[in-house]
C-alpha cells in the first residue's frame, strides 16, 4: 500500500513538473560591441540558472539569438577571447525580445564580488588609519609556488604581491598590522590566480558547474525540468552549413512537426531567414556574417532508427564522428566546429552507443525548407547513448545496435546544404 501511494505521488509530481514547463518564455536579443576591441567572430553566449549552464552558443558580434525557458530566474552572459563581457539577470515570467548584450572590457569589474574587491579596499583603509609606529619589521614580496597556488598548472610568479606591504611570513615578534596584511595578501593572491586561470582556460570553467556536459545534466541525461516540456530527447546544436549559395541568395525555414519543440536558435528565430553567400564560404543574414545556422530542440523517438550504429569508448567518440563527417565531405571548418564544441561536452561513461540518423529519420523530428532547392543536400544527427542511460532507459535505445552502420555515398556539388547534430536522452536519476 505504501509503495502504491509513493508511486502515485511521484507520478503526480512528474505531471506537475511537466505542466509547469508547458509554458515557455522567450529570451531573445543580440550581441553588440561598445568598442572595436570587443568585435569578435565568436562570442560565447551562456544562459544559466545559478551555476547550472543550460545553453551555450557561439554568436558573432552583431548576431542574434533566441532561447526558450520555463518560468524562473536566469543569467545571460557573453564573453570573448579578449575578455570583453556583458551580462543580464532575468526573471522569466514574460517574453524578452530585445536584449542587447553590449560587450565592454569590464569582465574583471564583473568579477569584483568574486575577488572581494570592496573588502580589500576596506582593509587598506584600516592600514592607512594605523600609526606608523605600529608597523612591522622587515619587508618583502609574496612568492607564489605550486604548493600554495590553487591552480597547480600556473607557473610560479616571483614577487607577485606589491612589496609596499611587509610579508607576514618574514616578520619577527608581534605585529599589529600583520593580520590585516595577511588578509589583504590572501585576497589579492586570489584575484591574481583567477585572472591567470582566465588567461589559460575557458572562463566558463570558473562560472558553471556543468560545463563538461552538453546540457543541464540529471543522472544520465539532460535535465527535463530545466527546459520547456517536450519529447524524451534533446537534439543539441544541429548546425546547418551552406556552400556556393546562389548570387540572389536563398530562403531557409526550419519547421518542427508535432512532438518536437524549439528551445534555441542562433540567429534569432525567424519564420524565414534570407541568406546571402560570402566569398569565404560564410553566410550573411541581415548585416551580420555567420558561419552557420544553429538550433536546439526537444523531439520524440518514434521515427528514429535504433538498429544500426556502433559502440565506442569516450576517447574515440568525437574522433569517430568527425571521421564520418569527413567521409560525407563536411568542410574542415565545420568539422572543427564539431570538435571544438563536443570535445569538452561529453559526459563520463564507460561506453557510448552511436545511432546515426539520416534525412529519412530526421525529417520525422525536424524539416528544412530551402528555396531554391539545393543541388546537394545531406543531414546527419547522431543519437549518443551512454551505457548507464542505455541500461536504465525503457525507450527504443535500451539495446546496443545490432547492425553496422555504413556511411552513405554523398556527392557534394553546386549549392550544397549540410547539417550535423548530436542528440542526448532526457536523464533519469541514478
Amino acid at each position: 500500500m505504501t509503495k502504491t501511494l509513493l508511486s502515485l505521488f511521484l507520478f503526480a509530481l512528474s505531471l506537475n513538473t511537466q505542466a509547469s514547463n508547458d509554458k515557455a518564455y522567450l529570451i531573445q536579443g543580440k550581441v553588440s560591441a561598445q568598442s572595436p576591441a570587443c568585435h569578435s567572430k565568436k562570442t560565447n553566449v551562456y544562459l544559466s540558472t545559478g551555476k547550472e549552464l543550460l545553453f551555450q552558443s557561439l554568436i558573432p558580434t552583431g548576431g542574434s539569438f533566441s532561447f526558450w525557458v520555463p518560468k524562473g530566474n536566469y543569467d545571460i552572459v557573453a564573453t570573448t577571447d579578449s575578455f570583453c563581457f556583458s551580462a543580464f539577470s532575468i526573471e522569466a515570467k514574460k517574453d524578452f525580445k530585445s536584449l542587447d548584450l553590449k560587450l565592454t572590457g569590464n569582465f574583471t569589474s564583473y568579477m569584483d564580488s568574486f575577488f572581494e574587491t570592496e573588502k580589500v579596499a576596506e582593509l587598506k583603509k584600516q592600514l592607512d588609519r594605523m600609526p606608523a609606529s605600529l608597523g612591522a619589521r622587515g619587508s618583502g614580496g609574496y612568492q607564489v609556488t605550486p604548493q600554495n597556488n590553487m591552480f597547480g598548472n600556473v607557473p610560479p610568479m616571483q614577487n607577485s604581491m606589491p612589496t609596499m606591504f611587509p610579508s607576514p611570513m618574514t616578520q619577527g615578534g608581534n605585529c599589529a598590522m600583520c593580520d590585516i596584511q595577511a588578509q589583504m595578501q590572501a585576497l589579492m593572491l586570489r584575484q591574481q590566480q583567477v585572472l591567470m586561470a582566465l588567461k589559460m582556460s575557458n572562463p566558463s570553467q570558473l562560472m558553471y558547474s556543468n560545463v563538461s556536459t552538453p546540457c543541464a545534466w540529471q543522472g544520465n541525461g539532460c535535465a527535463s525540468q530545466r527546459y520547456p516540456s517536450g519529447g524524451p530527447m534533446v537534439m543539441g546544436k544541429p548546425n546547418i552549413y551552406f556552400s556556393k549559395i546562389p548570387s540572389k541568395g536563398a530562403k531557409v525555414q526550419i519547421k518542427l512537426p508535432k512532438g518536437s519543440r524549439m528551445i534555441a536558435t542562433a540567429p534569432a528565430m525567424e519564420k524565414t531567414w534570407n541568406i546571402l553567400g560570402t566569398k569565404d564560404g560564410g553566410l550573411m543574414i541581415g548585416d551580420t556574417k555567420y558561419g552557420y545556422i544553429h538550433y536546439d530542440f526537444r523531439n520524440q523517438l518514434a521515427g528514429l532508427q535504433n538498429t544500426e550504429g556502433y559502440c565506442t569508448a569516450k576517447e574515440n567518440l568525437v574522433g569517430s564522428v568527425v571521421g564520418i563527417l569527413k567521409e560525407l565531405k563536411f568542410t574542415e571548418a565545420s568539422r572543427q566546429d564539431f570538435t571544438d564544441y563536443f570535445t569538452t561536452k561529453i559526459p563520463n561513461s564507460k561506453e557510448y552507443c552511436v545511432y546515426p540518423q539520416l534525412e529519412k529519420q530526421i525529417a520525422t523530428i525536424s524539416r528544412l525548407n530551402i528555396q531554391p532547392k539545393p543541388d546537394s543536400f545531406l543531414r546527419i544527427n547522431f543519437v549518443i547513448v551512454p551505457s548507464e542511460a542505455r541500461e536504465l532507459t525503457k525507450s527504443k535505445f535500451s539495446k546496443k545496435p545490432t547492425k553496422e552502420w555504413k556511411t552513405p555515398n554523398f556527392e557534394k556539388t553546386g549549392f550544397s546544404v549540410q547539417e550535423w547534430g548530436m542528440g542526448f536522452m532526457i536523464g533519469q536519476k541514478l
